[in-house]
Formats: structure tokens, sequence, C-alpha cells
């Protein structure tokens, strides 16, 4: 079975809609999608009827937005499955008006140094739960500012102090998010140690008893990393998972669906740790 546990839509800050990202698994021959979208579980209802119409599972979850506080990193930590859907999201709703709050204020700065019409960014942001930076530049590329998406102009904008759009948002600690997974009943599992450095992190988490999976297999995550991760799991335990991180046209590097996914055997132990909860 192809499970590709973690994607990214309109929800959030990917380009296609649910309904476009289910449509092209289902003719991929894909058997699990996870929808992952980042502190929101808005549309999953929508999202699981429409998987079993096409033939693909969908598998229920958010990436939850945290902070490292004791190495001032950002952290991504996977939530699958949860059953009390509204703790969790309440858990994320700071995040999510303080990143609505920033919005607004990138808006007003792009707008202000930019002709474009703030309608225009409104409109790319049609769907989601908040304005992301690349509806804001997919709305300056369609106004001919630039020809990407992430690239000088992006840098320019939103890239640490001194950029004239950048708006910091504040995180949760990683182990508030990981004790309000388990509260909600859902699963924790570290998202891509390697892209935020955080296997020092990830250890400390497995220590404490925090989490109860690694993504080991993700799209910016070397063959050889994977390994190393993969048996670190083994060693501890721990669930294992795998996705593309897709993102449409919203991604920073060419990723396909299905371009990472969670071997079989993987996708079947989390489902059924799920089963014993």
């Amino acid at each position: 079975m192809n499970a590709d546990l973690h994607c990214h839509c309109k929800e959030s800050d990917g380009s296609l809609t649910m309904e476009e990202l289910l449509a092209m698994a289902a003719r991929m021959g894909m058997g699990a999608v996870g929808i992952t979208n980042h502190d929101t579980m808005r549309g999953m209802d929508r999202a699981c009827a429409m998987g079993k119409t096409l033939g693909v599972e969908v598998v229920p979850g958010m990436e939850i937005s945290a902070w490292d506080f004791d190495r001032k990193r950002k952290v991504h930590l996977l939530c699958y499955m949860p059953e009390n859907v509204p703790f969790i999201e309440q858990f994320c709703r700071p995040t999510v008006e303080q990143r609505m709050d920033a919005a607004e204020k990138m808006l007003q700065q792009v707008t202000r140094l930019y002709p474009v019409p703030p309608e225009m960014i409104r409109n790319r942001a049609s769907g989601s739960t908040n304005i992301y930076k690349q509806h804001i530049m997919h709305a300056l590329m369609e106004c001919g500012y630039t020809q990407e998406i992430f690239g000088e102009l992006f840098r320019k904008l939103f890239r640490g102090r001194g950029a004239p759009a950048h708006f910091p948002v504040g995180y949760p600690d990683i182990r508030d998010a990981a004790a309000a997974v388990r509260e909600a009943r859902g699963i924790a599992v570290l998202a891509h140690p390697f892209v935020y450095d955080s296997c020092d992190l990830m250890e400390e988490l497995v220590r404490e008893k925090r989490i109860d999976g690694i993504e080991v297999y993700h799209t910016r995550c070397s063959m050889e990393n994977s390994a190393a991760l993969a048996a670190f799991a083994r060693e501890h335990r721990l669930l294992m998972t795998g996705g593309s991180d897709f993102h449409g046209l919203y991604s920073d590097n060419p990723v396909r669906l299905g371009d990472r996914t969670t071997p079989e055997d993987d996708f079947r132990a989390l489902m059924a740790f799920k089963k014993c909860m």
C-alpha cells in the first residue's frame, strides 16, 4: 500500500484543494493519504467522506507548529487521528490568531511596496485558515514581480530581521504540544527531525516518553539519515511514518505527491497502535 502521510491542502499553505489532492491520489493508485495541515483540521470530515468514495483511506491529522525553547528553534509535531478534535484545535488557536495578526501586517506592508490589490492576495488565500507568505508571493508572481514563490524577492521581504514584511509568530513549547496531542487521544509523531535540526530534542522527547513515533521518511531527509532514524526508532520501539510534505505549487523544491511514503508494515503498525489506544 502506498501511504503518503504528510500532505498539505488549501486549508493551510498548500495550493490544491482537498478534493484535488484526493482525486490525484486516486488516479495514482495510492492507498492512503495523511492530511496534515498546519494547526487546523478544518474540512477533515469532508475529506474522509470523499476518500471513501474514491477508495483512498484518509488519515486525519495536523502539523503543529511548536518551539524548542532550549535551543531556540522551530519544531513541528504531527498529530494523527485525534479523538478530541475541538481540544487540539483550541490548543492551536493562539498560534492561528497570532498568524492572522502577522498576516494582516504582511499584507499591508507588501501592498505599500507593490501596487498589488489586497483583495487579489486574499483571493489567493481563499479556503485557507490564513494568509500565508505563499499566497502573497503567488499574487506577486501573477503581477510580474517575480517568477518563483521562494526566491530572491521572498528572501528580501520575509527572511530575518530587517526584512520589511517579517512579523514573527509565537509558538507553544514542544512539550506542551506533545501533551496536548496525548490529551486529545492522538498519536504524536516528531516531524522531519533533520529539517529543523531536532535530533537532540528527539532523544530528549523519547527519554521523557512524550512522543509515539518519528517521521523517518521525508523528501528533505537523505536515505542515510532515514536509515539512522529508522534504527533509532526500532531501538526505542517507536512508530515510523513517512510522507512527501506535499504543498503543490507552494513548495520551495519540486515535490510530487507520493515522493516519500510510509512502508506498508509501518502504516499497519500506526493503525494498529491507534486501535489499541
